[in-house]
């Protein structure tokens, strides 16, 4: 059923929830608890563990933060996106307009209130306020958590007080992988699509669709492109940036960019015979060398299974419309080649199963389930096989 088909309290309902999805039960509840009592160090400690947040006596701080820059960013997103829907809609529905795509778009819901995406192409203002909004949505909020204290400690050091802050590897890792993929993505899309989907438009007009498909697509999944159009080198680039996702912490899926970037130093690594894996002059543990590749092995073997069902009992689509429609779902983008409302109802339990496993994150699906770990008091001899 289209959105535009529902009521405005339909609408309103699933504007709550996707803001709901995009902060997250777990923060909200901390956030909520932190208002009403005092966080207990034991509560801090588990709080930091499951936000990834390090700085675990500060968990409040960083709450209030995330909420802070949630509101905040929607509020200065819809109030530049209003200034567009002002011209096509009345003052109550450019109001909703505005607040219903700045939540969709800052939590990578990628929802769209109109069935066609003609608002989107022909607005620049829209581009680029979306664009913002998905990539500030993308990057998490611990990145914007040090960004904040980089601003603070420069304006320190300007009024005459030496501070000093460095950003994290974390954060670096997702600022300089997030801006590769968006480059390696409207470069590749403009250079595929030029004399196709993107024929008639302008060459700087191409590139800026492209680029904004670039951002929308890894994280929030605003549908630009008719799929069905595109060539199939596209969609298999468009596949490769849903599957890698938004970063750690943030309101998007999929396997994500610091798991990309351990995963490929990890690659980089082995062909130069170093027996650790560097990034950015650190050494980063093992565990999470192994965490990596067990997130990249275990997605990939869901894709994959998840593939296996739908073309075993879908039989009348091919095989990349499958696929594609198992990626898009384990990255929870939304996007579909329009095979969708005609798969069965035990496909669609399917993909709603693995939009919920790809939103949790299949990594921590497994530890959830998993046994605690037991110290063993002997060890098994070692000895080498040949691989490869």
């Amino acid at each position: 059923m289209p959105i535009s088909s529902f009521t405005t309290l339909g609408k309103v309902i699933l504007l709550c929830l996707i803001q709901l999805g995009g902060l997250g039960l777990m923060t909200l509840s901390f956030f909520f608890i932190s208002l009403f009592l005092n966080m207990g160090m034991a509560t801090q400690l588990m709080a930091g563990e499951l936000l990834e947040f390090k700085w675990w006596s500060r968990i409040k701080s960083f709450l209030f933060l995330i909420i802070g820059i949630t509101f905040v960013t929607e509020l200065i997103g819809a109030a530049l996106l209003y200034f567009s829907f002002r011209q096509n809609l009345p003052i109550d529905k450019a109001i909703f307009h505005a607040i219903f795509y700045s939540v969709s778009a800052f939590c990578n819901a990628g929802i769209s209130l109109d069935t066609g995406t003609n608002i989107l192409k022909t607005t620049p203002l829209v581009f680029s306020t979306l664009s913002f909004l998905i990539f500030a949505g993308g990057i998490g909020f611990l990145v914007w958590f040090e960004l904040g204290k980089k601003i603070k400690t420069t304006f320190q050091t300007l009024r005459g007080k030496k501070t000093f802050f460095r950003f994290s590897l974390h954060t670096k890792i997702v600022i300089i992988t997030s801006f590769i993929l968006i480059i390696v993505g409207a470069l590749g899309t403009w250079f595929l699509e030029a004399h196709n989907t993107l024929q008639e438009a302008s060459a700087a007009k191409g590139f800026f669709v492209s680029l904004f498909n670039s951002i929308s697509i890894r994280n929030a999944g605003f549908q630009i492109f008719n799929l069905e159009q595109v060539s199939l080198a596209t969609l298999l680039l468009f596949m490769f940036l849903m599957y890698i996702g938004a970063s750690p912490g943030s309101t998007g899926s999929g396997i994500k960019t610091t798991t990309l970037a351990l995963f490929v130093a990890t690659m980089v690594a082995f062909i130069r015979n170093r027996e650790e894996v560097e990034l950015f002059g650190r050494t980063v543990p093992q565990d999470q060398i192994y965490k990596a590749i067990a997130i990249v092995a275990l997605s990939a073997t869901w894709i994959l299974g998840l593939t296996f069902l739908l073309l075993a009992t879908e039989t009348t689509f091919s095989f990349v419309q499958i696929l594609f429609e198992a990626i898009s779902a384990f990255s929870c983008c939304g996007l579909s080649i329009g095979i969708t409302p005609y798969f069965s109802s035990f496909a669609k339990i399917l993909l709603i199963i693995t939009m919920i496993v790809g939103r949790i994150g299949s990594l921590t699906l497994i530890l959830a389930l998993r046994k605690k770990r037991k110290t063993h008091k002997y060890h098994y001899p070692e000895e080498r096989v040949t691989i490869g």
